[in-house]
């Protein structure tokens, strides 16, 4: 049978996921806008993958244009001020 939680359990789980969560705030406040664009575009690309975005309505469809408009502005700004954007192919030998 399994044991029952006790208060102190409870608390102590709670205190636990609240030191989760602010830490998490504490990353995301920290990090560039640049870098929370890039994790976005990351996950459009996943659901491409997948085969997700076929099956988008039509209604979101104007969202995803204004976010490939912003996802190539940002590449731009990017490329004015770094050799190689992520993603790009590396040239003259170099790693990314």
């Amino acid at each position: 049978m399994a044991r029952s939680i006790t208060r102190e359990d409870a608390l102590a789980f709670q205190a636990r996921w609240r030191a989760v969560n602010e830490r998490q705030t504490q990353e995301l406040r920290q990090m560039t806008v640049e870098q929370k664009m890039r994790q976005l575009d990351v996950l459009f690309q996943f659901a491409d993958a997948m085969g997700w975005r076929s099956t988008l309505a039509a209604d979101d469809w104007h969202e995803h244009e204004l976010w490939n408009e912003l996802r190539k502005k940002m590449n731009a700004r990017y490329a004015t001020t770094h050799e190689t954007a992520p993603g790009a192919a590396a040239t003259k030998g170099e790693q990314p």
